[in-house]
């Protein structure tokens, strides 16, 4: 539904990324912190966060 729904009910156009989409939600509700390009760098940023854990103690 997303910006159609929006158009509907209130008559206002509005796209989708500006409605709820990575770009809001990393620059304006703070929802995320991290927006990449694709899945190869999201994968390195994930190593790159869990590299700052330090050891893991059993």
């Amino acid at each position: 539904a997303g910006s159609y729904l929006v158009k509907a009910a209130i008559g206002e156009e509005v796209d989708n990324e500006t409605l709820g989409g990575a770009s809001t939600h990393t620059e304006i509700s703070g929802v995320t912190d991290y927006k990449v390009e694709d899945d190869q760098e999201c994968l390195s940023t994930i190593r790159d966060l869990v590299d700052k854990f330090g050891p893991f103690e059993t």
